[in-house]
């Protein structure tokens, strides 16, 4: 159940005039020292927490009002063209410290802001940029093999039904291929020759190549 709309001016009157009082016995104590400093905090503190500017206006001119009227209502030296600057310049401290505190309090936000994109770059890219990031470069064209390439000589050892280890030997020279295995005492127990022939995909053709099949050889 919503206040009454009595109770809530007479809540706001009374804020407002113990807000009144604190200044006015300030001014009072401190003379217009007293209605600085509550210009001054209350700059700050309305910037800071970015106060409505009604309250902050109203504020303001409270202060400058409390100044005026107790320096005219006491015995003071001052004159009254001094007493309506001092109340301007309660005016302007009150301003100038709000528009601080208000520039201060965007400023650092803005600086988390900027921090925490520092921190984690990848919560504000699009996922259409991410996307195109991860994707893997494409690879390089494979060179073309040539006979000259596969020359060589290849060794392997491989166990023989005696327990005894049985060495292979591949050698090819410009599309000769000669196979010997070699037994423990390292003589030639077998030999096979033949001639190396490289085909192309278009002449094995799909049925007769398997993945990465690329070199057929005839023996």
């Amino acid at each position: 159940m919503k206040p009454a709309p009595l109770v809530l001016a007479l809540k706001h009157a009374g804020a407002w005039g113990i807000v009144l009082a604190f200044v006015a016995l300030l001014t009072v104590i401190f003379s217009f020292l007293g209605t600085l400093f509550c210009a001054a905090l209350g700059g700050m503190m309305m910037g800071a927490t970015r106060a409505s500017k009604r309250f902050a206006l109203i504020f303001s001119l409270l202060c400058s009002g409390v100044l005026l009227g107790v320096l005219r209502s006491q015995r003071t030296e001052l004159a009254a063209k001094q007493v309506t600057i001092l109340a301007m310049l309660c005016l302007a401290a009150f301003w100038f410290l709000y528009v601080v505190s208000l520039s201060l309090v965007a400023f650092e936000k803005n600086a988390d802001r900027v921090a925490g994109q520092a921190r984690n770059p990848s919560a504000t890219l699009s996922p259409r940029r991410c996307e195109k990031d991860v994707r893997p470069a494409p690879a390089p064209p494979a060179a073309a093999v040539r006979l000259e390439d596969l020359d060589g000589r290849w060794c392997s050892e491989k166990p023989a039904p005696g327990c005894q280890n049985v060495e292979r030997v591949l050698e090819i020279h410009s599309g000769s291929l000669d196979l010997s295995t070699l037994d423990a005492r390292g003589q030639v127990s077998a030999r096979a020759q033949g001639r190396l022939k490289l085909l192309t995909l278009s002449e094995t053709g799909p049925s007769n190549c398997h993945e990465g099949a690329e070199l057929a050889a005839g023996i």
